[in-house]
């Protein structure tokens, strides 16, 4: 009887094993450059007229990866803190950032924050501002790592992703 529960404890060990190890994943590294065309952005004024903590822009734009279209970028940044107030730049303000990158094979969303110039609605071109990639579906579930975003002369931006672990299955 001993070595009939025996076998059967090693044969069900041996089998969870083989099954849990079909079932993993692994995780791999991935770089990749978008770029995106100047946004369309929409302005929530609250609070004091002007800019003050608490307004929020909402922006659309289209990407593109080696000169292909390659699907959209949305998000919404709200300020933070004003000039000589958190910041300690003078003329820049902190806006808080959540931005969906939606690629045809998923989407990447990052958070952060990134400064801006005092009544600019974009960024200043060729400071680069760094953020987490927070997650991500389809092809970039489990996506950590981070995304440089620097806007160009040109008036584009560039989106440097560094994906640290994304899932492959």
């Amino acid at each position: 009887m001993r070595t009939c529960n025996r076998l059967v404890a090693t044969i069900s060990l041996a089998l969870s094993s083989f099954l849990i190890a079909g079932c993993q994943t692994s995780s791999a590294a991935m770089d990749f450059t978008l770029v995106q065309a100047l946004p369309d952005i929409d302005i929530t004024d609250v609070g004091a007229k002007g800019d003050s903590p608490g307004d929020t822009e909402e922006f659309y734009a289209p990407l593109t990866r080696d000169g292909k279209p390659a699907g959209h970028v949305s998000g919404v940044l709200m300020i933070e803190a004003m000039p000589n107030n958190v910041t300690g730049v003078a003329g820049a303000e902190e806006r808080l950032t959540l931005l969906n990158f939606d690629l045809p094979d998923g989407l990447i969303m990052v958070g952060g924050q990134a400064l801006y110039p005092v009544g600019e609605q974009t960024m200043r071109p060729q400071a680069p501002s760094v953020r987490p990639v927070i997650g991500g579906t389809k092809a970039y579930i489990g996506a950590r790592g981070e995304l440089t975003t620097t806007k160009q002369s040109d008036q584009t931006y560039l989106h440097e992703f560094h994906l640290i672990d994304v899932e492959t299955r």
